[in-house]
């Protein structure tokens, strides 16, 4: 079963989103009602194209649940956190520029945050050499940046946060790694190395 918002366009006026348009609310409205479809006989889960985000019933009722008075909004039930090896053999920015494994030698990792346009702010994506970071807290960096931004508090170039490891990381408006091709804001570790033109052109 499809559950979509709309909103009436006046007669002779251009379509454009009204003034009170609150995508927040209209997710969640969608979210509570998926959670009753979800109770009826062969529902098996709840999807979320813009956000690759597939939730099983247990999954909506404890975000659903934990969403209460000024807590964050269930992110995790509209948008995917996804991570990528990029492969081997991608040069480094500046070889100087930290410590570790000769350039050859570097392995590449993406992780992102896939659906936060459903909410009005960009998307969130991390870069590292695989082996230099922990990337267990890379995520909740990710989620930790939208939930900022949720609250329209901008995430300014040059601002930075540390990990849930104590990791500091420099963020930046970028081009996406991965698709689909959109701006992101991306984090690099301070102090580790970076990635080079090859990596951040290609394609995936």
């Amino acid at each position: 079963m499809r559950l979509r918002t709309g909103f009436t366009v006046p007669a002779g006026g251009q379509p454009a989103l009204p003034t009170e348009h609150d995508p927040l609310l209209e997710l969640l409205t969608v979210t509570e009602l998926a959670q009753a479809l979800l109770r009826l006989a062969g529902a098996l889960a709840f999807f979320v194209p813009a956000g690759e985000a597939l939730c099983s019933r247990e999954q909506v009722d404890a975000a659903i649940s934990r969403k209460v008075g000024v807590g964050p909004p269930p992110i995790e039930l509209w948008s995917n956190l996804r991570g990528v090896g990029l492969g081997p053999g991608a040069p480094l920015a500046d070889p100087s520029s930290g410590p570790g494994a000769p350039s050859d030698a570097l392995k590449w990792v993406v992780v992102d945050v896939v659906g936060m346009a459903q909410l009005g702010v960009p998307d969130q994506e991390a870069l590292f050499a695989e082996g230099h970071e922990d990337a267990g807290a890379v995520g909740p960096l990710l989620r930790s940046a939208s939930v900022h931004l949720l609250a329209r508090k901008p995430i300014a170039p040059g601002s930075t946060s540390d990990d849930p490891g104590g990791r500091r990381w420099r963020a930046a408006p970028a081009d996406a790694v991965l698709a689909p091709k959109r701006r992101v804001v991306r984090w690099l570790p301070e102090g580790s190395p970076k990635p080079g033109d090859a990596v951040l052109r290609t394609e995936r």
